[in-house]
């Protein structure tokens, strides 16, 4: 399946940002059953996803390392279409679930002490969905079509605001 982006156009003029309730049916009604394990752009070692503030009393189980794609690439990186980024793994479950849905969508958002600008749901050794709250965009990668139209049918405002992303984009 191709890669879609969710990015809301509310007022028909500019994109906007997720609202934090659709987020909310996403994690939970979407993630919660199609993903098992979480990262953090923010967070190469099982000791780092302490620094991030939902996990300040509550670690989440770490799993294993892997590299991902960033949405946000540094800019000091060379060769931008083959970067890669080390990551933890942490198992997603339903309490983390609702750690993580302490805080805003937006909350998760670029320069916020105590966060990560990017989080990465997976499935096995598949990303399913890759958010990008400073970006207001919600990315679903390697969806089955039983998985898409799980997640369609998570709420009214997805299908309708689901873009598919051209080959080679990058994602």
């Amino acid at each position: 399946m191709p890669t879609e982006v969710l990015m809301m156009n509310l007022r028909g003029s500019s994109w906007d940002f997720i609202p934090n309730d659709l987020w909310c049916h996403i994690v939970q009604r979407f993630a919660a059953k199609c993903c098992n394990a979480i990262s953090f752009d923010t967070v190469s070692t099982s000791e780092d996803v302490e620094q991030l503030a939902v996990f300040s009393e509550h670690v989440p189980e770490f799993i294993t390392q892997a590299y991902y794609t960033p949405a946000l690439i540094p800019g000091n990186v060379r060769e931008p279409d083959t970067y890669q980024q080390q990551i933890s793994l942490f198992r997603f479950d339903n309490w983390i679930a609702y750690l993580i849905l302490q805080d805003d969508f937006n909350a998760w958002s670029c320069g916020n002490e105590g966060s990560a600008d990017e989080l990465v749901f997976w499935s096995g050794e598949r990303i399913k969905i890759h958010a990008v709250p400073c970006e207001g965009q919600v990315f679903f990668k390697n969806l089955t079509n039983e998985e898409r139209r799980c997640l369609i049918s998570v709420d009214a405002r997805i299908g309708p605001n689901l873009y598919p992303l051209e080959q080679g984009s990058g994602f």
